[in-house]
């Protein structure tokens, strides 16, 4: 008759054995079940979305791009966009700007208006003519003054008023300001290039030398 003590010599090991086994199996079914990580992807993260109805000042097909968030009441952002426009007569061709205006401005006048006028501006081609009519005017964008930036512009009068009594601005405007919430933006003006946001130069020489142009 064969003993306890050597019965358990005999299929404690087979447990083991079979324990070990079923193990095995376990993870393999594991790893199989599981998804790998992706590969990184190679593609650039577009965090900046660009919209045809966003204004573009300088060639459109100019090869160096930023994308500025900026408000026509905004003293900062009139000294960086008159910068901006030196250095694109320095660089014709070389460097274009898109707008998105971000209405921040609450006195002396709320500056909302001002970039609803700017999206029916530039339906017409004419957000170059009203930013620098803006920008000059900025500590006085009242209805009264930004209505003498139609004929000042040489906007259509009748197509601009189509526009304006249309939802699509303040449409527009709401998606911008999304936007910025979800960029995190903090203040105006703001800039991105590459899709990273820059910390903002401060003069024409500055922006040449982080864009890698020549010496002015």
């Amino acid at each position: 008759m064969i003993r306890t003590r050597q019965l358990l010599f005999l299929f404690v090991p087979a447990i083991v054995f079979a324990g070990f086994a079923v193990f095995i199996r376990y993870v393999e079914y594991h790893n199989a079940a599981t998804p790998s990580a992706p590969a990184p992807s190679s593609e650039p993260l577009a965090l900046v979305p660009i919209y045809p109805e966003d204004p573009i000042i300088g060639e459109k097909k100019a090869p160096l791009t930023v994308i500025g968030f900026e408000d026509f009441g905004c003293k900062g952002c009139q000294i960086q966009m008159a910068m901006l426009d030196e250095l694109q007569q320095s660089f014709p061709e070389k460097i274009k700007i898109i707008w998105k205006g971000l209405p921040v401005m609450k006195f002396p006048y709320d500056s909302h208006l001002a970039h609803e006028y700017a999206f029916c501006m530039n339906q017409e081609g004419r957000f170059d003519a009203f930013k620098n009519f803006a920008f000059a005017n900025g500590d006085n964008l009242s209805l009264a003054v930004l209505g003498q930036s139609i004929a000042a512009a040489g906007a259509e009068q009748t197509v601009f008023e189509a526009c304006i009594n249309s939802p699509e601005p303040k449409q527009y405007i709401e998606t911008i300001e999304l936007m910025a919430q979800s960029l995190n933006i903090q203040s105006v003006p703001t800039f991105f290039i590459d899709n990273k946001q820059i910390e903002t130069p401060q003069t024409k020489e500055a922006w040449a030398a982080l864009l890698g142009l020549s010496s002015l």
